[in-house]
């Protein structure tokens, strides 16, 4: 396992939440591996990627069992290559 240890950033401003202080996350060594190499590829650390991992989760979430929308991966026609489900 490997620690992240990260300053929550403003960015990540949740109401109620005392954001000075310091988190740590565990992963396993695959995970580390695959967080440096998306942050290495964007040209951002690994702790944005973990923010926009979770914005993006947040977002999908939000449309897909909130407001009951359909995600799909389409191509350049329109045709649906995947649909997404989201749980």
């Amino acid at each position: 396992m490997v620690g992240l240890h990260g300053v929550t950033s403003p960015a990540l401003f949740v109401p109620g939440v005392d954001h000075g202080q310091t988190d740590t996350i565990e992963v396993s060594e695959d995970v580390d591996a695959l967080l440096r190499d998306l942050a290495r590829a964007e040209k951002i650390d690994k702790y944005e990627v973990i923010r926009r991992a979770l914005a993006l989760y947040q977002y999908v979430h939000r449309e897909a069992v909130e407001q009951k929308h359909k995600l799909s991966i389409t191509d350049d026609h329109d045709t649906i290559i995947k649909n997404i489900v989201f749980r």
